[in-house]
């Protein structure tokens, strides 16, 4: 965590020390300016993915374990006292590790604060406590399976998330059929479909939410390069109608794209819906 905190603040420090272009997105963006505003203290979560340990009789040695079925202490308790009668031996760690997701969008996002002179604070999802929801604008980055209670954000959405055996994004209508549905394809390493929804809605408090997650690392990549460029912002508020709205626009968008390890060869905008979000939760 202190090295991820290490060369963010060494990217960010980075992109202050060049000079602001006319092209640079600037604090009133109908997406950025809760995130921007003089004064603001935004927090950029980093969605944690969890291990415990086991006891192994047969090596007599601990073993650390990802089990992407438990993504934080709620789930590990409950699978812990499922099988209280088996005599495993586990227990949490405290250690966490980051992905992909988290990693390759944040140079993007970073670069938005510091073209604009502000600081935004990194946290781990595991780290947030129950006010951060209701009072800290907050972007997350990270696997759609790390989203813990950034996923409370989702029920407002059109998305159902599968993350079970098949990795798979549906859409539904507000009546709450079924019109579409996405699954990705491949390995980070070769050849493959990525999906990463965006979601940018109200918190639980006056505070605002924006989600940037995928599945495999590529797609939070790519939504944050797009999302930081004038010109598909320009597009963006377009396609959402938003363009001479006085207020932040809250939306939802899924995007497909196609990659071979880190490189990018196609983006698409599968998904643009308005959230009609007017009113604080409180």
């Amino acid at each position: 965590m202190l090295l991820l905190l290490m060369i963010g603040l060494y990217v960010l420090k980075t992109f202050q020390l060049e000079q602001r272009r006319d092209g640079d997105i600037r604090s009133n963006n109908f997406l950025w300016s809760d995130f921007l505003a003089a004064g603001d203290n935004p927090i950029i979560v980093l969605g944690d993915h969890f291990f415990y340990r086991e006891y192994q009789a047969n090596l007599k040695r601990w073993r650390f374990i990802r089990d992407f079925s438990i993504n934080d202490g709620e789930a590990f308790d409950s699978f812990k006292k499922k099988y209280e009668n088996k005599n495993l031996q586990i227990n949490e760690t405290g250690v966490v590790y980051f992905s992909t997701s988290n990693v390759w969008p944040l140079p993007s996002i970073l670069r938005i604060f510091a073209v604009n002179d502000a600081t935004p604070t990194l946290l781990q999802r595991s780290q947030l406590l129950p006010t951060h929801y209701v009072e800290q604008n907050m972007i997350f980055l990270g696997n759609i399976v790390t989203l813990g209670h950034f996923g409370q954000f989702l029920k407002q959405t059109s998305f159902e998330i599968n993350t079970e055996g098949v990795r798979q994004i549906i859409l539904h209508r507000p009546d709450g059929d079924e019109f579409f549905s996405v699954n990705t394809l491949g390995s980070i390493w070769h050849y493959h479909k990525d999906y990463v929804i965006v979601v940018k809605t109200k918190g639980l408090g006056r505070n605002t939410i924006l989600i940037i997650a995928d599945f495999l690392g590529s797609g939070a990549k790519t939504a944050a390069e797009y999302l930081t460029s004038p010109q598909k912002l320009i597009e963006l508020a377009t396609a959402l109608d938003s363009l001479d709205s006085k207020q932040p626009a809250f939306f939802e968008l899924l995007f497909e794209v196609e990659c071979f390890r880190q490189k990018t060869y196609q983006l698409k905008l599968l998904y643009a819906k308005l959230l009609k979000i007017d009113e604080p939760r409180n």
